[in-house]
Order: structure tokens, then C-alpha cells, then sequence
């Protein structure tokens, strides 16, 4: 993923209204880089995440990479 790359939320365990306020579905656009995150600092469990704008509020949220697609052209 690139910034300015167009996503979608398809493998969120979230398909209703959440406490998170994304859902499969939303789309967006990538505002930074993937980077590294750490859960708890006494987990050495490791995920990737990006900030990412959601179109449907313009709002900013943080998501693992594992729930987004990179959008691309058909052909």
C-alpha cells in the first residue's frame, strides 16, 4: 500500500454499526504508510496498520492492513 492508494474495509469482523465506526464496505483513501504497531508493550505480538481516510465522514482512522483491499482497475 502507497499513500493516496484507494481501499476498501473487506475483512473486518465488523459488518454493523460499531464502537470502531467502520464497517466492511467503507472506503477510503491511504493517508500513510503500513507500519509496524505493538498490541501491549508485555505482547511481543506484532501488526501492521495505516492511517486511512474514510469517504463516508472524511474522518481519519487507524486500521490493520489485514482489513483493507487496495482498490484497483478492472482492466
Amino acid at each position: 500500500m502507497q499513500i493516496g492508494d484507494l481501499v476498501v474495509v473487506s475483512n473486518s469482523p465488523f459488518d454493523d454499526v460499531n464502537l470502531f465506526n467502520y464497517q466492511n464496505g467503507d472506503i477510503g483513501i491511504v493517508k500513510s504508510k503500513p507500519e509496524r504497531a505493538k498490541h501491549d508493550i508485555k505482547s511481543v505480538s506484532w501488526h501492521m496498520s495505516c492511517t486511512v481516510i474514510l469517504l463516508k465522514d472524511f474522518k481519519e482512522y487507524y486500521l490493520p492492513v489485514s482489513y483493507i483491499e487496495k482498490m484497483e482497475a478492472p482492466c
